[in-house]
């Protein structure tokens, strides 16, 4: 008996579809580029949104940053899911 070979068909993700969807939806978008990384960036989101509400606004100052890192880090998983599709060619 032979046994078929199926394809399976990947698509390569944007790199730039991933970054504008980080900077509007911060860890939400994250999840298009890396699912674990959507979970974790959308934790310290709330977190930091918690603190930000306890100190009256101070702890505010964490939640640009965890956007910009959120934002590399869309960049690089998108980059390393392609380099990843690419090397198995």
């Amino acid at each position: 008996m032979d046994r078929a070979t199926a394809a399976v068909m990947v698509q390569a993700k944007s790199v730039g579809l991933a970054f504008v969807l980080t900077l509007f939806f911060g860890g939400l978008g994250l999840f298009y580029a890396s699912i674990t990384g959507g979970i974790v960036i959308s934790i310290i989101e709330v977190l930091a949104l918690i603190v930000a509400f306890l100190t009256l606004g101070i702890g505010g100052v964490l939640l640009p940053v965890i956007h910009v890192v959120a934002i590399i880090w869309a960049i690089f998983a998108t980059q390393q899911h392609n380099t990843k599709l690419l090397s198995r060619l």
